[in-house]
């Protein structure tokens, strides 16, 4: 079988991980789940998060739920959790030669979920996306190729990639605080700078205020005629 190594930037071809699809984004949910607190910045991202998470899940769901992918199900993690179980934790035999076709099959299908969600993570939360990025590097070199070519077992497999998911996980969380934190100093960098302005602002007008004195109106000179033809004026 020829394995085909493609550049980082592809569309993910994900191996279990696309299969732990929901373990991956856990700490995204938290970030998407903010509310009241947030900025208006903040909630926006979270939303576009939240939505392209459901995207994911949606499209993961789909690629589970195609009948030539049956065969490999027992060997993937909870599609909820993205948790291995016992027995497959230590399933200590190979792929066969028909499940490693199968999952190269199972890989490209799955391209198309990571690309749509980490381009629309990539427009809110680059760091983020970054992030993902490398997890996909990773995953091809540490166990999906491994996998693929037979050369390790279904155990070692899901070993590395409950590793890689925890690693990116924490990763995401870290990214998560200091995006807020940097957001929430930027709004108050902002709102300072507003009520300096205001304060200025308040002061030169009463300035001016104390500065007025009352205007004179100039004095009008009205003559009117008299009825003995002389002329009155004040």
């Amino acid at each position: 079988m020829v394995i085909r190594h493609t550049p980082r930037r592809r569309p993910l071809n994900k191996l279990l991980l696309l299969a732990a699809a929901a373990a991956s984004v856990l700490s995204l949910v938290g970030y998407a789940g903010m509310g009241l607190g947030a900025t208006e910045a903040q909630r926006e991202s979270a939303a576009v998060v939240q939505a392209a998470i459901a995207q994911r899940q949606a499209c993961h769901s789909a690629v589970l739920a195609r009948p030539e992918f049956a065969p490999l199900l027992p060997h993937l993690p909870d599609p909820t959790t993205g948790q291995f179980g016992m027995a497959q934790m230590t399933n200590e035999t190979r792929p066969t030669a028909a499940e490693a076709t199968l999952l190269v099959d199972f890989f490209d299908a799955g391209g198309r979920c990571f690309r749509d969600y980490i381009t629309d993570v990539q427009s809110v939360r680059p760091d983020v996306a970054t992030i993902l990025d490398n997890e996909q590097a990773a995953a091809q070199s540490q166990f999906q190729v491994p996998l693929v070519e037979r050369q390790i077992t279904w155990a070692e497999s899901a070993r590395r990639s409950q590793r890689l998911v925890s690693e990116t996980n924490a990763q995401i969380a870290a990214a998560n605080q200091q995006w807020l934190a940097g957001n929430q100093a930027e709004l108050n960098r902002r709102n300072a700078v507003m009520m300096q302005f205001m304060q200025n602002l308040q002061s030169t007008y009463e300035t001016q205020m104390r500065g007025m004195q009352p205007i004179q109106q100039p004095h009008q000179t009205i003559c009117r005629p008299m009825p003995n033809g002389t002329m009155v004026c004040n």
